[in-house]
């Protein structure tokens, strides 16, 4: 007797994610009757191999699919073919959007701090998509492809968490609780650990030890949040700036950066990571062997005369050596901080801190932050 073609009576589940991979239990008869030869399913266009449980059921994994959509979904062999039209249903991304950093500075005469946007699920995007900061608007906004967009903090910004919302021909997503930062409080970042006299030592990893280049200032985060360095700068004792940040600069919570004199600082923390490190952008620190003070204030963009975070001034710094905060990483509220506030790393306390002429990026100890 003649065995009638595949019959499909359902499919459990009825629908997937455009993406594939949801496994599909497909119920009917003739599906693994004896020369019957191999059984396909087909999705739309695209045919997955079975795995057989009997000739009345059998499994697959639905595969990727073109667009959101419903698909017919054929049984094929030798016997025939079973259809069922529009049986499973494509269904599209859960649509999300994510931002880095979290924090970051309102647009001053420089520019914003700089946001990357990236957008999952959502429709491509295109150049005149727009975003907005609360109900701010940015004015900078940089297309970068279908996926990702990255915008400054527009200027009118008030201090405060607000969503981040991208707008494309009247299609919004939005994400919440950016942080649109304010100035930080004194000692909220500290200088933890400095060099003026590096003796020679190749403090910065590049293979070669100098007098200016590994001259260097340990910064540390002493709150529980985020805070953006993008404008924020370091001066030195005679009132020159030194260095500012880059384009996004932040720091985690408790978290380390190190500013060097000069050279190609290696083997550090990729940027907006605890332990990254960038080089003075002045070329040189210019930390005097004697005594001098180091101080992080805002940009004069944002206050002509500068706001202080934090001052150490210092006398008599060590040499071949760095001057550590006494108690590691933790808050300094002296203003200015002085040499008391610091001791020499190789008399520092423990003993792995004993065997280290310094420790940027790092605790004294050697560990993370």
């Amino acid at each position: 007797a003649s065995v009638a073609a595949p019959q499909v009576a359902s499919l459990t589940p009825q629908s997937g994610p455009v993406d594939g991979g949801t496994p599909v239990t497909i119920t009917g008869a003739n599906f693994m009757a004896a020369g019957v030869g191999e059984t396909m399913v087909v999705f739309g266009t695209q045919a997955v191999r079975v795995t057989p449980i009997s000739d009345s059921e059998i499994q697959v994994t639905a595969p990727r699919g073109t667009t959101p959509q419903a698909e017919d979904v054929r049984v094929v062999n030798d016997l025939g073919v079973g259809k069922v039209s529009a049986a499973f249903t494509y269904t599209p991304r859960p649509a999300a959007l994510e931002f880095f950093p979290p924090v970051g500075y309102h647009s001053i005469g420089t520019g914003g701090t700089k946001i990357t946007i990236d957008l999952k699920g959502y429709q491509p995007l295109t150049p005149n998509a727009t975003v907005s900061f609360g109900a701010i608007a940015a004015t900078a906004v940089a297309f970068v492809d279908s996926d990702t967009l990255i915008a400054e903090v527009p200027q009118g910004s008030n201090p405060g968490r607000v969503d981040i919302t991208v707008d494309q021909g009247g299609v919004a997503i939005s994400a919440p609780d950016f942080k649109v930062q304010d100035t930080p409080a004194y000692g909220d970042l500290i200088v933890n650990e400095f060099c003026a006299h590096p003796g020679g030592l190749d403090f910065n990893r590049d293979a070669y030890g100098d007098s200016k280049a590994d001259e260097f200032v340990e910064i540390v985060n002493t709150t529980n949040e985020w805070i953006d360095l993008t404008y924020l700068t370091i001066w030195d004792g005679a009132d020159r700036e030194r260095h500012r940040f880059l384009n996004p600069t932040v720091l985690p919570p408790g978290g380390a950066i190190v500013v060097f004199g000069s050279g190609t600082p290696d083997g550090f923390a990729p940027r907006n990571e605890s332990g990254h490190a960038q080089q003075a952008v002045a070329d040189e620190l210019a930390l005097n062997n004697n005594g001098d003070a180091i101080e992080i204030r805002t940009m004069p963009e944002l206050n002509p005369v500068g706001v202080t975070i934090f001052r150490v001034e210092y006398t008599a710094p060590p040499s071949g050596s760095s001057f550590v905060n006494l108690n590691d990483g933790q808050k300094i509220t002296a203003n200015p901080a002085t040499s008391a506030d610091y001791e020499d790393h190789k008399a520092a306390t423990g003993t792995s801190a004993k065997t280290l002429e310094a420790s940027p990026g790092v605790r004294k100890d050697g560990s993370k932050f």
